[in-house]
């Protein structure tokens, strides 16, 4: 199966808007059927099944903060405007000074 690679950040963000719930969702599930197995009574199989726990629980905790990421769009244009008011004012500012000095 071929994979789409985003052309930009963007892309990618509404692709993952789209799929992050449902993996989520699997991961958690999968973690909870895994979870409600009695662990082994070993000690070297006690560590793996709680280890694997935590990966799981690690997995879902950066899908949710992935899931975050998309959600936290902050609009931005206004600081661009802002800082190219700044830059013409500064250019202005700047070529009265050559003119001065002319």
């Amino acid at each position: 199966m071929a994979v789409r690679l985003p052309r930009n950040l963007e892309t990618l963000r509404k692709r993952l808007q789209k799929t992050l719930p449902a993996r989520i969702a699997r991961t958690v599930e999968s973690y909870d059927c895994f979870a409600e197995e009695e662990a082994p009574h070993d000690a070297k199989g006690f560590a793996a099944h709680h280890s694997a726990c935590k990966s799981a629980m690690a997995h879902a905790d950066m899908l949710i903060k992935i899931a975050k990421w998309t959600e936290d769009k902050k609009e931005e244009p206004e600081k661009d405007d802002e800082v190219e008011k700044l830059l013409s004012e500064a250019r202005k500012a700047l070529s009265g000074l050559d003119k001065n000095d002319e």
